[in-house]
């Protein structure tokens, strides 16, 4: 298996796997461990930058299907669509008609674009690697939407859905999933993985429309219901508020420190599955005498070992300037650390004894 396939050690690592053939049962075994699809990957990540600019904890998401019924309002909107469009399912396949709805999806919802449908149904080596499959709405003869979604031995997920804006009114994205539900049932499939759900970010609260779903929780890799843990502080708060208090007891020793914020901990994920880089959206960095930041160490908090760890780094592209700009009271990087040396770790209750450490 080549390095870019493997699973790696740490689960906060973004992490894609790169296969050419995934089966239904394997399919099923990667999503119950939280895997979720990428174009014709798989793929892992704990955290989200979203479209507001925002850092979030991500988690995945399912839909158990035994004992699932459609709710009034989703029975409601089934009838109502039945009964002025028809739907067809089959395996997925690029068409001219869909790639003319997927245009007029992308100039209305520029953001959600992906220009080329070849990236939902074939991976980098032009291979279909999972089973996908398809949903396509039709008004009278005319193509109004359609959804992609892979086929496991016991689940499916849900891929992407995409429609011709005129017809917003109908809720064509979330009609397709529940067609995709209701395709998933006839099939007594267990579970309906929507992707992922993100505490704090409207973005995603669509999915939970679906029912009561359940997410995979990072702390101990079980399923849970959302309900169970909506409210409990998230991988990124933990992060937060543990740096937060190696600041004060830093700050009370006169060292200056500030929260720097990574809009790089997904580059893995996009090129290499390696822990040598900083993979963490937070770590808290050390200031000079200036006030300026210091680009070589950063000090992190891993919410999962509940532990700090100092990082000796270098910016990946040495040939550019290492930059910061303001996040409010906080630092945004604009480069990539590459870590070169990792100290031993100290657990977070530790924090005073390790600010005791360090020296101005």
């Amino acid at each position: 298996m080549k390095r870019e396939d493997r699973q790696t050690s740490d689960p906060l690592l973004a992490q894609k796997l790169k296969l050419d053939e995934v089966s239904h049962d394997r399919l099923d075994y990667f999503l119950a461990n939280g895997y979720r699809v990428l174009g014709q990957a798989l793929y892992n990540s704990a955290f989200l930058r979203a479209d507001d600019g925002d850092f979030y904890t991500v988690l995945s998401a399912r839909l158990p299907l035994s004992g699932y019924s459609f709710t009034k309002s989703q029975r409601k909107l089934l009838r109502k669509n039945r009964s002025l469009f028809r739907f067809e399912i089959g395996p997925a396949r690029k068409t001219d008609a869909k790639t003319w709805v997927n245009d007029l999806y992308g100039r209305k919802f520029p953001r959600k674009y992906c220009d080329n449908l070849d990236y939902f149904l074939l991976n980098e080596r032009g291979i279909k690697a999972v089973d996908t499959w398809e949903i396509e709405i039709y008004k009278d003869d005319e193509l109004i939407g359609f959804s992609f979604f892979d086929l496991g031995h016991e689940s499916i997920y849900s891929k992407v859905g995409i429609y011709d804006p005129d017809f917003s009114e109908y809720s064509l994205g979330y009609y397709t999933m529940l067609e995709e539900l209701a395709f998933a049932q006839d099939r007594n499939m267990k579970y309906y993985y929507p992707g992922y759900v993100v505490p704090g970010c409207r973005d995603f609260d669509y999915k939970h429309r679906l029912g009561d779903v359940e997410v995979k929780d990072w702390h101990t890799a079980e399923w849970q219901p959302y309900s169970r843990i909506k409210h409990a502080p998230l991988l990124l708060e933990q992060m937060v508020m543990a740096l937060t208090g190696i600041k004060a007891e830093l700050h009370a020793r006169g060292i200056a420190t500030i929260m720097v914020w990574n809009p790089n901990f997904n580059y893995p994920l996009w090129w290499y599955n390696s822990e040598d880089y900083l993979y963490l959206p937070v770590v808290l960095g050390f200031l000079d005498h200036e006030g300026g930041i210091k680009t070589n160490n950063y000090l992190v908090a891993d919410p999962l070992k509940k532990t700090y760890q100092l990082l000796s780094c270098y910016p990946l592209d040495t040939s550019k300037q290492l930059a910061f700009f303001p996040k409010g009271s906080d630092s945004m990087m604009l480069f990539l650390p590459q870590v070169f040396r990792r100290s031993q770790h100290w657990p977070w209750k530790d924090a005073a004894d390790l600010a005791a450490k360090f020296r101005k």
